[in-house]
């Protein structure tokens, strides 16, 4: 059957590994482009060199230290705080950031708490709520973004705009981690087939994400540059 051929079950095995790769890539376009990340986009370019990192290290603090998990609570901090703030300083707004900006904090001093939990008893400590709403909160950034440039009058082409691209980009990411992940986890061990395919969406949906982010990036060095807040009307 094709749902069991050796192209997709390739991808499933090594996706992980095209998705580390993707990444690395990713963070070297960044920094040969670093002088373009200017303004609110210089938090995705922080954002995409550490992940890079982080991800690049991960596997020999695994081989290596005990105590390697601390670095999943500093991946999250990240996923959550970098990407914030860019949206929050583009989309300019008060409201939103007396809501957004508490959760960050508490988000933080959760994962601080949860990792000291768990170094201190040795065993681990789920907070199950706790990145579900993170990618609702990052879910909602990304369309109250795209309404904004769905309706600036100086927005001529999605095409040109490297906000779009990596707008769409975290868009994709926070929505398997939201939905196709809990699904995967849940058909699995009820039917193979299933697990198979939303496993394989669940992990080309990395490379997707940082091949669309890399689209931004060259938009960024090939476009005029402007601040994001400069497309309202």
């Amino acid at each position: 059957m094709l749902l069991y051929s050796k192209t997709l079950y390739a991808i499933y095995l090594n996706s992980g590994n095209f998705g580390t790769a993707f990444l690395i890539i990713l963070a070297f376009f960044s920094i040969l482009n670093s002088k373009h990340f200017r303004d609110t986009y210089f938090f995705l370019f922080l954002t995409f060199v550490l992940y890079a990192i982080i991800e690049g290290i991960s596997p020999y603090l695994s081989k290596t230290s005990q105590n390697s998990q601390w670095i999943n609570y500093v991946y999250a901090i990240l996923a959550a705080t970098l990407p914030s703030v860019f949206y929050l300083k583009s989309i300019k707004n008060n409201l939103l950031n007396k809501i957004i900006i508490p959760f960050i904090l508490v988000f933080v001093i959760l994962n601080i708490f949860q990792f000291g939990y768990e170094i201190f008893y040795k065993k681990p400590f789920e907070q199950v709520f706790l990145f579900p709403l993170k990618n609702v909160i990052a879910i909602f950034l990304a369309l109250v973004l795209h309404t904004k440039l769905s309706q600036s009058t100086k927005l001529k082409s999605f095409k040109n705009e490297p906000s779009f691209w990596f707008n769409i980009g975290f868009f994709i990411i926070n929505v398997s981690n939201l939905i196709i992940l809990p699904i995967f986890k849940a058909v699995t061990p009820f039917s193979d087939n299933l697990g198979f395919i939303f496993g394989t969406v669940y992990q080309v949906a990395d490379p997707i994400t940082y091949t669309l982010w890399a689209i931004g990036v060259y938009k960024l060095r090939t476009q005029p540059f402007r601040p994001i807040a400069s497309l309202w009307p």
